[in-house]
C-alpha cells in the first residue's frame, strides 16, 4: 500500500468551543474527524480515518491538531494492526501533528453553531518527517 502525499485530501471537521471572545478554542475530539486516502494496486482507493484527535487554536490563530496514530480506522481490523505496526510504527512514532495558521479575529466573530470552510496550508509532522500540504478545513 502506498500513501500518495499529493492525493491526501485531508478533511478536518473541527468543532471548537470558546467560553468568551479572545479565549483559546479547544477541539471537540468526539465530534471531529480526520481523513486520508490510500491507493493500492494502482486502482483501489480507500478512505481511512483516526478517532483519537485533540487540539486547540490559540488566541493568535495558531491551530494545532494531535493525531493518535494508534486510533487508525481502515474498517478492517487486520489492516488497522498493519497500519499501526508497519506503516505508522506507533511504538516509535505514536503521534502525528498538524499545525495551521487561521484568522483568530474571524473565529472570534463567529456565532455559536456556525461553521466556515476554507483551504489552508497545513504543516504536517508524521514519522519524523515534516511537510506542508494543502488541506480543506471546516471549522
Amino acid at each position: 500500500m502506498q500513501i500518495h502525499h499529493s492525493k491526501i485530501p485531508a478533511m478536518l471537521f473541527l468543532l471548537l468551543a470558546a467560553s468568551q471572545s479572545h479565549a483559546q478554542w479547544t477541539l471537540d475530539g468526539g465530534a471531529s474527524s480526520f481523513f486520508y486516502v490510500t491507493t493500492k494496486a494502482a486502482a483501489v482507493t480507500e478512505v481511512n480515518s483516526f478517532t483519537g484527535l485533540s487540539g486547540a487554536i490559540s488566541n493568535q490563530g495558531k491551530a494545532s491538531l494531535i493525531i493518535d496514530l494508534a486510533t487508525v480506522d481502515t474498517a478492517v481490523d487486520i489492516r488497522n494492526q498493519r497500519m499501526r505496526d508497519l506503516v505508522f510504527q506507533v511504538a516509535s512514532f505514536p503521534e502525528a501533528t498538524v499545525s495551521v495558521d487561521v484568522d483568530a479575529e474571524a473565529l472570534d466573530s463567529m456565532s455559536a453553531g456556525v461553521s466556515t470552510t476554507g483551504s489552508y496550508t497545513a504543516h504536517v509532522d508524521l514519522h519524523g518527517v515534516a511537510q506542508d500540504i494543502m488541506a480543506d478545513l471546516q471549522i
